[in-house]
């Protein structure tokens, strides 16, 4: 390395030679001011630059073998960029070194001043993290330095797989994001309840977490982001979802797109249940029309037509049987079936959301203390009650499939009900 008395270094030259013959190093050092003298000018000679205090002691590092001289070299200079540099071209025209040829490459000048920009650097992040409020964002440094400051905000959750802000798990409303940038991005604007779930392999981890928090989806504004909220709303419990403007990814947007976006986020029930809610609209007329038509297909049945015209006047259209064709296709029927004997004799439940997969079943007194959840039918070894009934209601339910049911008023007209012998017909 360079030992030099000077103080004012700036730049270092760096370079290699490879001589035919051997020498000694006092030989280099003589044709760096022989050989370049009236090249570049009398004030970029090696005489008047070490005279004026401009030039540090010439580090020579010198290996003799096999009747040849090869090593690498360093000098310390006070120059500025160019004349640094018309120097380390000077050097590297030499083609003689003492009685022997030789060439010289250069092969890079490096700031000695780097590392002293280092230590501010790592100096001012300590002092902004003491700070109460943002240093104005006026120049590169205070850029660089800001970003580093937010990085230093993300933390690692659940074994490191998982990056979102400060103390993320103790926040109530939380923002899911998809990667990391996604965060980095957020973070720089002022948002701190986030964390990125990674991609569409939504995990055990992040399925849990979702569980008692009010969760906003935030994705981006293309088809794959489209791809994850289904991902995310089939596995995790999601209130709410919002996209970042077509083609734009969430780590792309500014401040003023992330909070219009977060803005006119979407409740995701509405979009689950938008169908759903069109049907109870037209549900009564819908079944009315149905039962009107199976009238009209078996009336040489005259015991069921007078069935089914009492429950049309008497509006009991839960005890209309539904049809189990018009509800479910063979391999969701058979899988329902399967469910059903599962359950049987064992006082629990289950509640299917719009897959048919199970998002959680118990016993049976667990069903009133149920949270709003994205289920679609509910299937219990018991009685369907008047309370089991509202609970279905409130939970947005289609369907409930149960051993029996209690001779309750029926308030709850968007609710079928089919029993376990009705079933199986």
């Amino acid at each position: 390395m360079i030992k030099t008395s000077m103080s004012n270094t700036k730049y270092i030259i760096f370079g290699e030679f490879k001589i035919d013959g051997i020498i000694d190093k006092p030989d280099l050092i003589g044709s760096f001011f022989g050989q370049t003298e009236g090249l570049i000018g009398e004030d970029l000679e090696f005489n008047s630059l070490q005279k004026n205090g401009k030039l540090g002691r010439i580090d020579i590092n010198l290996i003799k073998k096999n009747g040849k001289s090869l090593g690498k070299f360093s000098i310390p200079t006070a120059l500025n960029k160019v004349e640094v540099s018309l120097v380390a071209a000077a050097i590297e025209s030499i083609e003689k070194i003492g009685h022997c040829n030789g060439k010289i490459v250069i092969n890079s000048i490096k700031d000695d001043r780097e590392d002293k920009r280092k230590k501010i650097l790592a100096r001012a992040e300590s002092l902004l993290s003491k700070l109460k409020e943002d240093l104005p964002d006026t120049a590169v440094i205070s850029e660089k330095l800001s970003e580093n400051y937010r990085k230093k905000l993300i933390k690692p959750y659940f074994k490191g797989e998982y990056f979102g802000g400060p103390n993320v798990l103790l926040e109530k409303e939380i923002i899911l994001v998809e990667g990391r940038a996604d965060v980095i991005n957020l973070l720089k604007n002022g948002i701190f309840n986030i964390i990125c779930f990674n991609g569409s392999n939504v995990s055990k981890e992040i399925v849990h977490l979702c569980e008692n928090k009010i969760i906003t989806v935030f994705l981006d504004g293309d088809r794959g982001g489209r791809k994850e909220l289904d991902e995310l709303i089939d596995k995790a419990n999601v209130d709410f979802y919002c996209f970042a403007p077509e083609g734009k990814g969430v780590e792309d947007l500014n401040y003023k797109e992330i909070m219009k976006c977060l803005k006119n986020k979407v409740e995701l029930n509405v979009k689950v249940n938008n169908e759903k809610e069109n049907y109870k609209k037209n549900s009564k007329n819908q079944i009315v029309k149905d039962i009107k038509n199976e009238i009209t297909q078996i009336s040489n049945k005259r015991n069921i037509v007078k069935d089914l015209v009492e429950n049309i006047i008497e509006k009991k259209i839960d005890e209309v049987k539904l049809r189990k064709k018009d509800y479910f296709s063979k391999k969701e029927f058979e899988k329902i079936l399967g469910i059903i004997e599962n359950i049987k004799n064992k006082k629990e439940f289950y509640l299917l959301n719009k897959s048919y997969r199970k998002i959680f079943s118990g016993n049976i007194n667990e069903i009133l203390s149920l949270k709003k959840r994205n289920g679609k039918i509910l299937i219990l070894d018991g009685i369907c009650e008047g309370s089991i009934l509202k609970k279905a209601e409130n939970l947005d339910l289609d369907l409930v499939i149960a051993r029996s049911k209690s001779k309750f008023k029926n308030n709850y007209s968007n609710i079928n009900v089919i029993l376990f012998e009705n079933f199986y017909e």
